[in-house]
């Protein structure tokens, strides 16, 4: 570990090795534990595994807790989910009523895409707790390992936000989704009143569509700027910019540029938008063959709900050719995701 050839990959095979060769039922896991965690507060990580290690042939819940969470962030390891998870369940094995592991459990299955494993455990913990409380009702609202149900989303939602106002981000776009346009000013307020990061975002979309508000486009324009300004990589925030130029103030070269920045970085909606103004020649000549590349390039990095969204402009024939059989094979993409 130490030396000019640290090899943190090596020193874990040492140590692996090292305890097949001692008998541990000798040993009193608490000062073992102790001394993990001095090195896991140290950020000394490889040094608290070799006290974990032996802690999880001695049954203990938390170091087999800690091994997950070294796994699931590479603390001084290679990630990887699958041995992350294995962990954590031989800890929840230990000590099956542990409300931290049920909280860890849910966010490793988020993590690998299995909302349904996500959603059970954190059911499971039953607490009350503002970012379960905001994962659920992302769950209930997006149908993520849950039936859709909106009325529950916004229970949750509303929970969460009651208890961490920093959730009224979450609110507003809900309720933006879910039609209540004067709800969704109130909380963009709100987000800008706490200096939300995405307060100028929520506060150029009331004032660019006339949520709650009357269309003001020289106020629309500035938050959105702002939004850009305030975090580069933030992509949807320069969709939102090029989209005002392009819907709002017809200003197609303002609007090329934000969409082909963004599409660069494979942002699917400016993709789509590319695509649209290659074949309405807005700002560009007309250039179908232009325009199935975006398309193509849309579909490719499309995530559930984008997938349907295609399949909708297919089966409407949205400026691409009604296409059923291609619509339906986007759907069961989605429904497989």
């Amino acid at each position: 570990v130490y030396g000019d050839h640290k090899n943190l990959k090596q020193a874990l095979e040492y140590y692996k090795e090292t305890i097949q060769y001692d008998d541990f039922n000798q040993y009193d896991k608490n000062p073992i534990n102790i001394t993990g965690y001095y090195y896991w507060e140290r950020k000394y990580y490889i040094h608290a595994l070799a006290y974990y290690l032996i802690g999880e042939k001695l049954q203990d819940w938390m170091a087999c807790f800690n091994m997950g969470l070294m796994y699931q962030y590479g603390y001084d390891v290679e990630k990887d989910l699958d041995v992350a998870l294995s962990y954590y369940n031989k800890a929840q094995k230990i000590d099956p009523k542990n409300k931290t592991i049920h909280i860890q459990l849910g966010w490793i299955y988020k993590e690998r895409k299995d909302y349904k494993g996500m959603y059970t455990k954190f059911m499971a913990y039953g607490g009350n707790n503002a970012e379960i409380e905001n994962q659920l009702g992302l769950a209930y609202w997006h149908g993520l390992g849950v039936r859709k149900n909106l009325k529950t989303a916004y229970n949750y939602l509303k929970s969460a936000l009651e208890k961490d106002s920093r959730y009224c981000y979450n609110m507003a776009v809900y309720c933006n989704d879910a039609g209540y346009k004067s709800s969704f000013y109130s909380y963009a307020k709100m987000a800008d009143k706490i200096n939300h990061i995405k307060a100028d975002t929520l506060l150029g979309a009331a004032f660019k569509d006339g949520i709650g508000v009357e269309v003001n486009n020289k106020r629309a324009e500035t938050y959105l700027k702002r939004a850009v300004s305030i975090d580069e990589k933030d992509l949807s925030a320069l969709y939102n910019l090029g989209d005002f130029y392009r819907e709002n103030l017809k200003d197609y070269e303002s609007a090329f540029e934000c969409f082909k920045k963004a599409a660069d970085q494979n942002h699917v909606n400016s993709c789509i938008s590319l695509m649209k103004m290659y074949i309405n020649g807005e700002y560009v000549e007309k250039d179908r063959e232009i325009a199935k590349q975006y398309l193509k390039k849309a579909s490719d990095n499309y995530d559930k709900d984008g997938r349907l969204l295609l399949a909708q402009m297919y089966i409407d024939g949205d400026a691409v050719k009604k296409e059923d059989a291609y619509a339906e094979h986007l759907i069961m993409e989605a429904i497989k995701e």
